[in-house]
């Protein structure tokens, strides 16, 4: 591994931070795969307009991909961020990115994914989202982060991906944990959720 090209891109992301002026951002994860026709797409693209509304002093920051990080960018109504990463199958940033910081790895990414959150949204996913979902658990319960609020969109899909409530009855994770967690797909409940929990 090239530690001098790691360190680059740390500062490389940092810069691009301070050119735009970036004070905090809502960090929202979302599958490549889930097409621009989707309810899915439709909902993402509806949350993220009404967060950027609601706070528009904050960037929506997306994976810079297509599929529902497209709608994330889509929806934004101040300039919005693609975090994007070096895959064989993501080739380029989606139209909609107004700033982008291009990594070469996951962990770098996912730092600055991390970095400047005023609250983490999960969306729909596979393996990738997930795994930044799982990350991010475990950077809260272990205070590496900052007390952000987390919230799952897509009642259906997580009452079915993963199962938090049973882990908590297995003491495999603590009731605190759980319920720092909401699971919604109403815009005006996440917006509240978000005013009443963001650490200014």
């Amino acid at each position: 591994m090239d530690f001098i090209n790691i360190n680059e891109q740390l500062i490389n992301a940092n810069n691009i931070m301070k050119k735009n002026d970036v004070k905090g951002t809502f960090a929202l994860f979302g599958s490549a795969r889930i097409g621009d026709d989707t309810e899915e797409y439709k909902r993402a693209k509806e949350i993220s307009k009404a967060i950027s509304e609601a706070f528009p002093q904050y960037h929506i920051c997306s994976g810079g991909g297509p599929g529902l990080m497209k709608a994330f960018n889509e929806g934004a109504v101040t300039k919005s961020i693609g975090m994007g990463i070096t895959l064989p199958y993501e080739t380029s940033m989606n139209e909609f990115v107004d700033i982008a910081i291009e990594f070469e790895h996951f962990f770098l990414r996912k730092y600055w994914f991390t970095h400047s959150a005023k609250a983490i949204l999960a969306f729909e996913g596979g393996i990738g989202t997930l795994d930044e979902f799982y990350e991010i658990l475990v950077l809260k319960q272990c205070k590496k982060i900052d007390d952000v609020p987390i919230i799952l969109v897509g009642e259906e899909y997580w009452s079915k991906a993963i199962n938090l409530e049973y882990l908590t009855k297995k003491g495999l994770m603590s009731k605190d944990d759980l319920n720092a967690i909401i699971i919604t797909n109403d815009v005006s409940v996440i917006i509240q959720h978000l005013k009443d929990n963001i650490i200014e």
